[in-house]
């Protein structure tokens, strides 16, 4: 997949030390190593890969829920340097057209409450809050799930 020349594609082993580093980025709840080689090896592609070049800029995790026709934007990340240049939001179009792909419409995420940035993204993508998340990322630490139905 390519958004605005920003590639998409399914992440290998051979790129989880490049995840973990992009990890960093959240100081608690960062996906680890084994985590990632766990999604890596699942039978549908879990783990998408943004990159410009040869440089990866981006990740997400997406997770499948076919009997309940809902895809879950578990996490989307991109290295700080490169925000602002639309990687957030290619990766967001790409987890969209997955979503339909493999027959889930039903896009859901979570996103702490104080992370503007991306709740802004969100809202320009047509999701809506569907709840909140009292101390969902820690004591005093609130998050607000999202969720869009891409077959309106």
């Amino acid at each position: 997949m390519s958004f605005n020349k920003i590639q998409i594609y399914p992440a290998t082993v051979l790129e989880i030390s490049d995840l973990v580093r992009l990890e960093q980025v959240f100081t608690e709840y960062a996906l680890s190593s084994q985590a990632f080689h766990y999604l890596i090896q699942r039978a549908k592609p879990c783990v998408w890969v943004a990159a410009q070049g040869q440089r990866i800029c981006g990740d997400m995790v997406l997770l499948f829920f076919p009997s309940k026709q809902i895809t879950r934007l578990y996490s989307l990340v991109v290295e700080p340097s490169q925000r602002r240049c639309g990687i957030a939001r290619a990766l967001l179009n790409a987890a969209e057209h997955l979503a339909l792909e493999y027959r889930c419409p039903l896009l859901r995420l979570e996103v702490r409450a104080d992370n503007f940035a991306a709740r802004h993204l969100y809202e320009n993508s047509a999701y809506a809050y569907t709840e909140y998340l009292a101390d969902f990322y820690g004591k005093d630490q609130a998050g607000w799930q999202m969720s869009k139905h891409l077959l309106k």
